[in-house]
């Protein structure tokens, strides 16, 4: 065989062993699950029902508050 056949089929063969290569690491990348994301989309699962819970309660605080001055002007409107 001349130098060209053999460093053709030297270059052929890295490629093909290259591809292989790659095509193992995208699999195993796609296989593993990232921890993290888990954790931030829990996190972030969290704080949203925190931020619910909080405005459930500037709801009830607001209709206590209206409660509380209905009260007080009807008993301005009584005490005049």
């Amino acid at each position: 065989m001349n130098k060209k056949t053999i460093v053709s089929l030297c270059i052929a063969a890295a490629l093909v062993a290259g591809t292989f290569v790659l095509a193992q690491s995208a699999d195993q990348a796609k296989s593993k699950p990232d921890s993290r994301i888990d954790q931030l989309l829990e996190q972030n699962k969290k704080i949203q029902k925190t931020q619910e819970d909080v405005l459930k309660n500037q709801e009830a605080i607001i209709k206590a508050l209206e409660e509380v001055k209905t009260g007080v002007q009807q008993l301005r409107r009584r005490s005049s």
